[in-house]
């Protein structure tokens, strides 16, 4: 079931261009399933079905509040590989909580379910390291931003801003394995900022 799922998305985010596609939710899997084995009480099927479906927004281009978009269209598309109807609304709710600025105001960090945290920390992986730096580089050519302006640039407005914004990321882990991973994927990132203000100083 899950193997059809995986296929389904395959196909659905092949022509994705905002740096969501079939190969980052690959890796997110991936980076998931690397976390969940420092924990024993993880719904394996829960996480892995969130996983493949957290973008699936994404099959119809960018859209505004993906993860909302996304955990309502998991539903139907749950229900048509005969997922376990008693484990869809928990799938919905990881889906939901993968971003930062939830839509479920009530549900704190500290509270939230393993497999939110496990998610939300996958997610944010792939946005850092090498792989992190050519999805940035592909995200701020889209929004046509300078390579660099001012140190004090912030996110949006240049690219170097958007590298930078990403620096603190680490603090903002919700497992021990996601914020060792981050640690060392930010060194790579902060490299590339020092180079970046030598070049352009």
């Amino acid at each position: 079931m899950l193997k059809k799922l995986e296929e389904y998305v395959k196909k659905k985010l092949t022509k994705d261009k905002t740096g969501h596609d079939f190969e980052h939710v690959k890796r997110v899997l991936n980076l998931s399933l690397r976390i969940s084995k420092n924990y024993s009480d993880v719904d394996d099927e829960v996480l892995i079905a969130a996983c493949l479906l957290h973008d699936i927004s994404y099959m119809n281009g960018y859209v505004k509040n993906h993860h909302l978009v996304s955990a309502n269209l998991s539903k139907d598309i749950l229900l048509k590989f005969k997922f376990p109807k008693n484990k869809i609304l928990k799938v919905q709710d990881v889906i939901v909580d993968h971003v930062a600025h939830m839509g479920k105001s009530k549900r704190v960090n500290e509270k939230l379910p393993i497999e939110s945290r496990i998610l939300r920390d996958a997610d944010n992986l792939d946005a850092l390291g090498s792989i992190g730096l050519i999805r940035m580089i592909s995200f701020s050519l889209r929004q046509d931003i300078p390579y660099f302006n001012f140190i004090s640039d912030k996110l949006d407005e240049s690219f170097y801003g958007n590298v930078k914004f990403l620096l603190d990321w680490p603090k903002k882990m919700l497992t021990p394995k996601g914020g060792s991973l981050a640690k060392q994927r930010v060194k790579i990132l902060k490299s590339f900022i020092v180079e970046m203000e030598k070049e352009f100083s």
